[in-house]
C-alpha cells in the first residue's frame, strides 16, 4: 500500500508498526482527544515507558498527522516533535448531502475525501452511507471506509458492496 491511515493510536497500532517495517514511512495518523493528551500522563514501569517512547517515535516519523480539533496538532507537537505534514480534518454536518452537492459544484484541484465509520461494524450504517454516496459515484470523490477491526465477514459484505457501486477501491 502506498499510504496507511491508522484512526487512532492503540496496542493493535503498536504491532502493526513494528511487525510490518516501512509502515511508519507511509503512515497517516488521526488523533483523538486521548492520543493527544494521553502523552502527558505519567507512566509507571519499563514497558510502559517502552511503549510511550516508540508511540512519539512513530508519531514523530509518521508521513501525515491529522487533527479534527483546532489547536490539537499544537498540544500534540508540545509532547511530540513531528515531522510529518499536519492535515486539518472536520466532522461532516449532518446535513452532509447539502454540503456535498454544494462542494460538488466549486471547483478543486483535488478530489474531494469522505470517511465513512471506524470499524467492520453495522452500527456504522455503512449500506445505507454508501446507497447515498452513489449518486456522486461520478465526481471527483474518494471514499475512505475503515474495516480493519470487527466483524470480518460484515468488512467482507461491504468491500463487494462498495465495489458495486464505485467500480474500485
Amino acid at each position: 500500500s502506498k499510504q496507511i491511515i491508522f484512526h487512532s493510536l492503540n496496542e493493535t497500532t503498536d504491532k502493526i508498526s513494528i511487525l510490518l517495517p516501512g509502515v511508519c514511512s507511509k503512515s497517516y495518523i488521526c488523533f483523538w482527544g486521548y492520543d493527544i493528551y494521553g502523552f502527558r500522563n505519567k507512566v509507571n514501569g519499563w514497558k510502559a515507558r517502552f511503549w510511550r517512547w516508540y508511540r512519539k517515535q512513530f508519531v514523530r516519523h509518521a508521513k501525515g498527522i491529522l487533527t479534527l480539533v483546532e489547536g490539537d496538532y499544537d498540544v500534540l507537537n508540545s509532547f511530540v516533535k513531528t515531522k510529518g505534514k499536519h492535515l486539518k480534518g472536520f466532522y461532516l454536518p449532518y446535513d452532509f448531502i447539502e454540503t456535498l452537492n454544494k462542494a460538488r459544484k466549486e471547483k478543486r484541484k483535488n478530489p474531494l475525501w469522505l470517511l465513512v465509520g471506524n470499524s467492520a461494524s453495522r452500527s456504522n450504517q455503512h449500506y445505507e452511507i454508501l446507497k447515498q454516496l452513489s449518486v456522486y459515484k461520478d465526481d471527483d470523490i474518494k471514499i475512505l471506509v475503515p474495516l480493519s477491526y470487527g466483524d470480518m465477514d460484515y468488512a467482507e459484505e461491504i468491500v463487494q458492496y462498495g465495489c458495486q457501486i464505485f467500480a474500485s477501491y
